[in-house]
């Protein structure tokens, strides 16, 4: 009897595991396991909100103009401009001067390191933005 493998999963099977599944465990899943990387990935860039106050938002649109797989896998991308809110709320306006913003950016999962633009995921088509707070 062959062993089990997870290759061996059926892909709507691999995204419904997969869509209970925070940023950080998306990151972690993509980075493990090569029967979840791009189902994983495809969840963490399918949807990226951008704000001009938050360095990581720079560094993911810098991964994104540098690797064209990673650009093609976001569906939804909502860029917030100067004047188009208001202020961040406090914590996260003195959390982003300090460079402590706890967002979804971190290291890509696949063997380079650029910066990994990722959300919080229920479903496809929530909004979530790039510090992981649903909009």
């Amino acid at each position: 009897m062959a062993s089990p493998s997870l290759s061996g999963l059926p892909e709507e099977l691999k995204r419904m595991v997969l869509s209970f599944c925070d940023a950080p465990a998306l990151q972690s899943a993509s980075r493990t396991s090569t029967a979840f990387h791009s189902e994983a990935e495809r969840l963490l860039y399918g949807t990226i909100s951008l704000h001009h106050c938050r360095p990581q938002s720079f560094a993911c649109l810098k991964t994104l103009a540098l690797n064209k797989a990673k650009a093609n896998l976001v569906r939804t991308l909502a860029v917030t401009l100067p004047g188009e809110d208001n202020e961040l709320p406090e914590s996260e306006d003195e959390s982003a001067a300090s460079g402590e913003v706890a967002d979804r950016t971190a290291e890509s999962p696949a063997q380079d390191s650029e910066p990994l633009a990722g959300n919080e995921l229920g479903s496809e088509s929530e909004n979530v933005s790039d510090d992981g707070s649903t909009l």
